[in-house]
């Protein structure tokens, strides 16, 4: 029983006597825990240009023909870059020659 009862009694001073040296150690040695302050100068900030890799998904419109009929040829793919007004598409015109002979 007396073990169990010391057992603590060490321990708590044990812990004292640390924080009592810690104590006088800092307050003998003030450069031990003083706080230094630096100067500092702002540079200006780097402006050269970026590198970086990805992708930019283009743009999608949908396209409509005036007149409606087959597709006779086909003349981009999937993917391909094209300006506004260019022909993507040539159709069958045997279609609209027989509605013109009809009317």
């Amino acid at each position: 029983m007396k073990r169990e009862r010391v057992a603590p009694i060490v321990i708590i001073v044990a812990v004292v006597i640390v924080v009592a040296a810690v104590g006088i150690y800092l307050a003998t040695h003030p450069a031990a825990w003083q706080q230094v302050t630096a100067q500092m100068e702002l540079g200006e900030p780097e402006t050269e240009g970026l590198t970086a890799s990805g992708f930019i998904e283009a743009e999608e419109v949908s396209i409509a023909p005036e007149l409606g009929g087959r597709a006779a040829e086909l003349l981009v793919d999937e993917g391909d870059e094209v300006e506004a007004g260019q022909v993507l598409v040539r159709l069958d015109g045997r279609l609209l020659d027989a509605r013109i002979e009809v009317a």
